[in-house]
């Protein structure tokens, strides 16, 4: 799988995984693999819905990698749009995104949702 992200597949439950160096830093290269993951995901008629998740019990992400975020050109006629980019480029299209925190597990969440028995 990808140095920041792995996909799972369960049937029409795809999780995406991240694990990016401990803490899952929003950067370019976990921005890119997320993006990647869910742009394929969203072509995949079979795929129903999406579960991103994190390798860490501890952390679902730090937030932004402020020490990346840092170097972006704020003067360049593309910067507010380099931004944007960064911060919204994992986008699964139409599919139902479920988001689980500090080890929760999908099938759980999910079964709670839809009362559904795991």
């Amino acid at each position: 799988m990808g140095e920041c992200v792995d996909v799972k597949r369960a049937g029409a439950i795809a999780t995406v995984v991240m694990h990016r160096k401990g803490n899952n830093g929003i950067a370019q290269d976990l921005s890119d693999e997320l993006k990647a993951a869910f742009e394929g995901l969203g072509r995949d008629a079979e795929v129903r819905v999406v579960v991103l998740a994190s390798e860490y019990e501890k952390y679902f992400s730090v937030g932004a990698d402020l020490t990346e975020m840092g170097g972006v050109d704020r003067e360049a006629p593309d910067a507010a749009d380099r931004i944007v980019d960064f911060v919204t480029g994992s986008q699964a299209g139409k599919k139902n995104c479920l988001y689980c925190e500090n080890g929760q597990s999908p099938v759980a969440i999910l079964s709670r949702m839809f009362s559904v028995t795991s």
